[in-house]
């Protein structure tokens, strides 16, 4: 390798010239690649791809569109959210007139859920309770009673617009009968007398949306969260009570505006602080003038110009994990102009350009070259994981690497000449001191037992720290911190009783089609149905929601069938029509020709012979439905919720086992399924990574080194300092996710080249192993620091799972420094002293 890269200094220097030429032809075309990528920060993009578990949840959400769910929340700060229907139905038509909704809920009765197939058919939907105060209010009494009521309502509200139109719509009130029953049937929460989704607090009340585009539709969702933002911020200032009002949101929806919001300038941001805190770290530690600080900027914008644009060649875009990638760069590949610059300075004040750069390829860059090589490996081991954010990652990541590489030996050196020929000394001959690791060297020197003593006794307590060691597969360990979506969702769950993180439950046939298939399919609900109401009676599971909400179940249907019946006979209606008329008089109301309706409409109601069918529901055109029901798939949702919003593993496990034996046409799935299979995956393909990633580590080594006792001497910093960051982490409680467990190989590959430069030095010095620390120390400190800078950035990122990566990333480095500089050595020196002894 030294003669191919002595060789290769010879060339820089007489070919500089077309070496920049070519290189500045390259970053033109690369940045120009650049202004096409794309960022991505949907989490769908970072995880698995063919993996059945993954297949699964995504094809739920593709059948039954609940990828793209919004939940407005309009949160009373002094709990009299039932005071507010006129902002619930303001806000609520605003968004409906909107091209960017698809469908607007926020009533029980009156909106589009079933296009008021609940109203036009309500009997089918009571319970025996229900039917019990409905009979009771189709009665003399019962109108009287009901009229009286409506004038107290108006009076309680101040008069309020919405409650007039309600009360004119359904003037005997049956809306609170239907509400009580979804209430206390349907899955619904709180829904009041009037029929809004309010918490039990009457803190929150909600508005559910169907926004018209995709979550992953970057440009639809950054044009609607504009367009919401403005339409929330108009309808609170000229709403007179806006001041009670805070107005939060929740969904998958929300999540993507969030993450949309916040991910191109989360990058840009992280990029910016760790180049300026890498090129301060340069300037003021290595000592350099800011000709030198410039040339290595320009050298490290190119090595990233090239990393982009060959991004943008493989995949278009970047996900949420691959990102990062340009934070990372800044601080790895300073590393290799530190170890370049440094030598080709200290020859070039001894002897001509020309002969150091090749005394510089010859006998630095080779350890620069294992260092980038070995760096680059564990990057490219990340690939045989299946998840797409650690995969794209190690792709971009390892060539990154290589650029820098490369843009350090070509780039950087072609400059220095090119310079240099235009004026001596330029960006070359400076006479500063540059920080040295003196107090290592000394340390090793004099007190090499205790070092290793010290180091076997941090080893030894970090291995006991390793019982500490989790997997924390919770999506939330991955996602932004401090989200107002989840705070929100948090806040809902809480009102409503803790729905959160359901799992999903298809039913679904197959091979049959027509009213055969929908009563097969309802009769399989039913059975779910059964199986649910069981389960919750049995404490394992808080509540489900399902397609019951707009179809009764069929058995249910039956019961009430006959009920209806037993009512019907009962009613007098010519009776009911004459109370009522006397009864509005009394109360100051008027009989209006639209009361002839309404009465008719109740009469139909109860004339129902019929049990609803799934086709009744598709015909209405529900569109919330939808999130239940896919007539073209025959398929039916069932989302069950875990108690106090969180699952226990044995609850999930017992719920899938309990769904799955109720026989064919039944899977499950969702979030806490898919991440619990998830878990075993990662685990295990990282395992593998880092397994591969220490094989081509020691056969790198090996080929540079020659002798395996050398190589595994190299190998001993890495080793005690991969043992030491399992340990803090084990010991802090700082958890592994499906993001920072990808610095387990990248560990591998960044703390190994410290010892590398250490034994390297050694080697062709062939000194005293205490002068390796001293003469090497302070460049592989300086390097350290870069890359924990680099890295270190990446701890204020808002997404909680590459903010960990680089606290693990940080905490293996200046493990692996302080091990490369103190153990290292004093291993070298025991290594010694064995060898002359006679």
């Amino acid at each position: 390798m030294e003669k191919v890269l002595e060789k290769l200094g010879s060339f820089v220097y007489r070919r500089h010239r077309a070496l920049l030429l070519f290189i500045c032809l390259l970053t033109a075309a690369s940045f120009a690649l650049i202004l096409r990528l794309e960022l991505k920060s949907d989490l769908t993009d970072v995880l698995p791809s063919d993996n059945p578990a993954v297949d699964e949840f995504t094809g739920f959400l593709n059948a039954f569109g609940s990828a793209d769910n919004l939940i407005i929340a309009l949160k009373s700060k002094d709990r009299r959210a039932i005071e507010h229907v006129d902002l619930i139905e303001t806000l609520g038509k605003k968004l409906s007139a909107s091209r960017h909704v698809d469908w607007v809920d926020y009533n029980v009765l009156f909106n589009e859920r079933g296009n008021g197939l609940a109203a036009r058919k309500f009997p089918l939907f009571l319970d025996d309770r229900g039917r019990t105060e409905l009979k009771k209010r189709l009665t003399p009494k019962g109108v009287e009673a009901a009229v009286r009521g409506n004038k107290e309502e108006i009076s309680s509200l101040l008069g309020s617009p919405v409650a007039s139109e309600l009360i004119q719509k359904d003037p005997l009130n049956i809306r609170s009968i239907v509400v009580s029953a979804f209430s206390r049937t349907k899955g619904q929460g709180n829904a009041n007398t009037l029929g809004y989704y309010i918490s039990k607090d009457n803190g929150l009340a909600l508005i559910f949306v169907k926004p018209s585009g995709k979550g992953r539709d970057l440009k639809f969702v950054k044009e609607f969260s504009l367009w919401l933002d403005d339409t929330v911020k108009e309808t609170l200032k000229d709403y007179r009570a806006g001041a009670d009002i805070e107005v939060g949101m929740a969904g998958s929806f929300a999540f993507a505006m969030e993450a949309n919001a916040k991910i191109l300038r989360e990058v840009v941001i992280n990029a910016l602080v760790s180049c300026v805190l890498v090129l301060l770290i340069f300037k003021f530690i290595f000592k350099k003038r800011l000709a030198v600080v410039a040339l290595t900027a320009t050298s490290l914008t190119i090595a990233l110009a090239w990393t982009l644009g060959a991004a943008y060649l493989i995949y278009g875009s970047l996900n949420m994990v691959s990102s990062i990638v340009t934070a990372m760069l800044m601080g790895l590949g300073i590393d290799y102009i530190i170890h370049i610059y440094a030598r080709l300075e200290a020859e070039a004040s001894r002897c001509g350009l020309e002969d150091a750069l090749k005394i510089t390829f010859a006998k630095t860059a080779p350890g620069v070259v294992v260092g980038a090589l070995t760096t680059a490996a564990a990057f490219f081991c990340i690939t045989v994981t299946s998840f797409k954010g650690l995969h794209s990652l190690g792709i971009v990541a390892g060539i990154g690497v290589i650029a820098c590489l490369l843009t350090a030996l070509l780039f950087m050196t072609s400059a220095i000449a090119a310079l240099e020929g235009f004026k001596k000394n330029l960006v070359l001959g400076e006479k500063k001191r540059v920080m040295k690791a003196g107090f290592a060297a000394a340390a090793v020197k004099n007190h090499p037992g205790a070092i290793i003593a010290a180091f076997a006794l941090i080893l030894i307590i970090s291995i006991a720290g390793f019982t500490g060691i989790r997997f924390d597969n919770d999506p939330e360990a991955i996602g932004l911190k401090d989200s107002p979506a989840v705070k929100t969702d948090i806040e809902i769950s809480k009102g409503f009783g803790q729905k959160r993180n359901p799992v999903l439950v298809t039913v679904f046939v197959e091979g049959v089609e027509g009213t055969d298939g929908e009563d097969a399919l309802l009769l399989r609900m039913d059975k779910l149905s059964g199986y649910i109401k069981q389960s919750k009676a049995d404490g394992v599971i808080a509540d489900a929601a399902t397609v019951a909400a707009f179809v009764p179940e069929l058995q249910s249907q039956k019961q009430a069938l006959a009920a209806i019946a037993r009512i019907r006979a009962e009613i007098n209606w010519a009776e009911i029509k004459s109370v009522f008329k006397r009864s509005l008089e009394e109360n100051g109301f008027l009989y209006k020709r639209e009361y002839d309706a309404y009465l008719d409409g109740l009469r139909s109601a109860l004339s129902i012979k019929s049990p609803i069918g799934l086709k009744d529901l598709e015909a209405a055109g529900g569109k919330r439905a939808k999130y239940f029901y896919n007539g073209e798939k025959m398929k039916l949702a069932a989302y069950v919720f875990p108690k106090e919003g969180k699952w226990r593993l044995s609850d999930l496990n017992r719920v899938r086992d309990g769904v799955l034996a109720l026989g064919d046409g039944f899977s499950f799935t969702g979030a806490p399924v898919m991440f619990e299979t998830l878990k075993t995956a990662i685990i295990k393909e990282s395992a593998i990574a880092t397994v591969i990633s220490s094989v081509l580590i020691f056969f790198i080594l090996l080929m540079q080194f020659r002798t395996i006792a050398r190589v595994l001497l190299t190998l001993v910093p890495l080793a005690a300092g991969f043992i030491i960051t399992l340990g803090v982490m084990g010991l802090t409680g700082l958890n592994f996710n499906f993001i920072n467990i990808g610095a387990v190989p990248l560990l591998l590959g960044i703390g190994v080249d410290y010892g590398v430069y250490v034994m390297q030095d050694h080697l062709e010095n062939k000194g005293p192993s205490h002068e390796a620390a001293l003469r090497v120390g302070g460049a592989v400190a300086l390097c350290a620091l870069t890359t924990i800078a680099g890295f270190g950035s990446l701890v204020t990122f808002a997404f909680k799972g590459i903010s960990t990566l680089g606290v693990v990333i940080s905490i293996g480095v200046t493990a692996c420094l302080f091990s490369s500089l103190l153990l290292l050595p004093a291993a070298l020196r025991y290594a010694e002293d064995r060898v002359k002894q006679p």
